[in-house]
């Protein structure tokens, strides 16, 4: 990984971000103190990981698909950290390295959805997610930071980077969820809970873990 260049893409990209979009960024003192933690976020959008890095001055260390990560954009994701992941069998290499990362202080990032979901499967909507995600937190024994992303999906559209378009988009993390046997249960209504905050904002009936500012 090259963390100056992660650093440099960072500052870069929040220059466009805050000239044509209106971000409002909720509980980023959750990931600030969770130490070592795992990442979880819904997934609506391929701007995603870009409104989130955007969010954070903490490195984010995202897990891709081998197809995408060792494609021809390789050196690009080699940079940034990502650790690429083989879905189509066991990878207990990728297991082993995230689970090293996330016991020695580092935020691994994952969309344990899996895939882009934006109807009734959406597990913002009540869906399933991957069962591995929270396997992976009782392995390493660190805590899930749920994190709800809104309104990436409008960045598809050019209009939306016009200058001064002012497209508001949110990023709402959560408080950490210690490892346990209904991680998994946890962690879907906490995602449900922040999404419907994220998406709506005039939805302000949110606890309070969800209406403070980062």
């Amino acid at each position: 990984m090259n963390r100056p260049f992660y650093f440099a893409l960072c500052l870069f990209g929040r220059g466009p971000l805050w000239f044509c979009s209106r971000k409002e960024v909720r509980g980023g003192h959750f990931l600030d103190t969770a130490g070592g933690c795992l990442l979880a976020a819904n997934h609506r959008s391929p701007y995603d990981c870009m409104m989130m890095m955007g969010s954070t001055w903490r490195v984010i260390r995202w897990v891709s698909a081998v197809e995408v990560s060792l494609g021809p954009w390789r050196r690009f994701f080699r940079w940034i950290g990502v650790i690429p992941l083989d879905r189509s069998k066991r990878d207990p290499k990728a297991v082993r390295r995230m689970i090293s990362l996330m016991q020695s202080g580092e935020v691994v990032g994952l969309f344990p959805e899996g895939t882009l979901r934006t109807g009734s499967d959406a597990v913002t909507s009540g869906g399933s997610l991957n069962e591995n995600l929270c396997r992976l937190a009782q392995l390493a024994q660190v805590p899930v930071v749920p994190c709800a992303v809104a309104g990436g999906e409008q960045f598809s559209r050019w209009t939306a980077w016009l200058p001064l378009r002012r497209t508001r988009w949110a990023v709402h993390f959560g408080e950490p969820l210690p490892p346990g046997p209904d991680l998994s249960q946890r962690l879907r209504e906490a995602l449900i809970r922040l999404y419907a905050i994220a998406a709506n904002p005039q939805s302000r009936c949110a606890r309070p873990d969800s209406r403070q500012k980062s």
